[in-house]
């Protein structure tokens, strides 16, 4: 234990194989979702219950917000302080995405950013040899080569937040709950067991899969194809859909080129529902300080 230890604190990640049950819940959480999306067409029209579909979009829209706010944009980048409880319920949105601990992953988007497409770089599409081996890797193949992390070394911030971190420590009873509770919120629009299990199906699996394979795309798709109008060491792009779909983290060269930036979506037309959170959450006061790049930083960085 002691080796392990002295071991973790002078390295930026420990690779080593995940144990068994990780691997099998890694599986689990990458593969079935995505089972579950494909099997829609097979399942109709059983599981077409309008109750359902409405809690899963609901869903899909505050774990999303929890993952670019919370986990990203406060914790990651700190672009922008919340006001505590604002900050305790966009993490606990967060972890109801079924991502894993928060403290995990921002220490793996720190670990991104500081050796982007690089080695070290958890999740680049550059180092695998070929487009698709480099897709499928960035996508989600990483999973099942992570190391352990020195927690103490990359988020201390973050683990002096000891209402977080008792969020953290609750994660597999969140991440079982994500799965159950969408069923229990249909029930008061359809008592019935079709409707229960309607709402774990969509609101849980399909949810959580959807969720997971958009946000994903931001390391494989927003760092091979897209347009890259600011200055950037790296191959990150802008992509429309995965701007639009992924809360505005698709927005990706922008925010390499500007990485402490609350706003993502730097242009009007730059769909970022993260940055049309904080701005609510800015009205009703929760938001105690965020960044922003100044006109002559954009300039700047600015391609033609």
């Amino acid at each position: 234990m002691r080796e392990v230890a002295v071991q973790s604190r002078t390295s930026e990640s420990v690779i080593t194989s995940p144990p068994l049950l990780k691997k099998s819940l890694t599986s689990f959480i990458v593969f079935v979702p995505f089972i579950a999306v494909a099997s829609i067409p097979f399942l109709w029209p059983w599981i077409a219950v309008p109750s359902a579909m409405i809690v899963a979009i609901v869903l899909y829209f505050l774990t999303g917000q929890g993952i670019t706010v919370s986990f990203h944009r406060e914790h990651t980048h700190n672009s922008l302080e919340l006001r505590p409880a604002a900050s305790f319920v966009m993490y606990l949105f967060a972890l109801f995405s079924v991502q894993g601990q928060g403290k995990e992953w921002v220490t793996e988007h720190k670990l991104h950013h500081q050796h982007t497409e690089k080695e070290g770089d958890p999740h680049s599409p550059h180092l695998s040899g070929g487009v698709i081996r480099g897709f499928i890797h960035a996508h989600c193949g990483w999973f099942f080569k992570r190391g352990w992390h020195d927690y103490e070394r990359h988020v201390p911030k973050l683990l002096e937040k000891k209402n977080l971190m008792k969020l953290d420590e609750l994660f597999p009873y969140i991440a079982v709950s994500s799965f159950v509770l969408p069923g229990i919120l249909v029930l008061p629009f359809d008592q019935s067991m079709r409707g229960f299990l309607a709402g774990v199906f969509w609101g849980g699996f399909v949810r959580i899969g959807a969720v997971h394979h958009v946000t994903w795309c931001v390391n494989s798709v927003c760092h091979l194809w897209g347009t890259r109008p600011f200055k950037s060491n790296d191959q990150s792009a802008n992509n429309l859909i995965f701007g639009i779909l992924a809360f505005g983290e698709g927005w990706h060269r922008n925010h390499h080129a500007f990485q402490r930036s609350a706003r993502i979506g730097l242009r009007w037309w730059e769909f970022d529902t993260g940055w049309l959170t904080i701005k609510v959450l800015d009205f009703f006061g929760q938001v105690r300080t965020m960044r922003l790049p100044t006109p002559e930083e954009m300039r700047t960085k600015r391609v033609g």
